[in-house]
């Protein structure tokens, strides 16, 4: 039997019931070992789910129900939208106090989804 090409496969629990499926397929030159190929694969798989799912694979496979909110509307991407979040993005970045940050509003930044961007600079006005 001749084996020229491989292929590997693996679903991704993300909770929720929903998952994802990697794949990856690769041609096998003559003398190569298919185990060691084989291997390859697996672990190019793995990798590319781990770098684009960081928040899952941290937290140990799925995200905890908890943190998932089920009543948070989801925007609508349009230009006002975009030209809205990134004039709220300009006001944090430019912030020189915390004074200043705690003028924004709380309800435009969760509206926006820039709770974690406005904890960090937060963070960088503390003493």
């Amino acid at each position: 039997m001749k084996i020229d090409r491989i292929n590997y496969q693996k679903t991704f629990n993300l909770g929720n019931y929903t998952s994802e499926r990697i794949g990856v397929e690769a041609e096998v030159e003559q003398g190569q070992d298919l185990m060691e190929c084989y291997q390859i694969l697996k672990d190019y798989v793995e990798k590319f789910h781990k770098d684009n799912n960081p928040q899952i694979v941290e937290g140990g496979g799925m995200i905890p129900f908890d943190e998932i909110s089920i009543n948070r509307p989801l925007p609508t991407i349009d230009r006002k939208y975009i030209e809205a979040k990134e004039i709220l993005i300009d006001k944090i970045n430019e912030a020189g106090s915390q004074a200043e940050l705690e003028k924004i509003s709380w309800a435009d930044i969760e509206k926006y989804f820039l709770t974690e961007h406005y904890q960090t600079k937060l963070q960088q006005l503390q003493p």
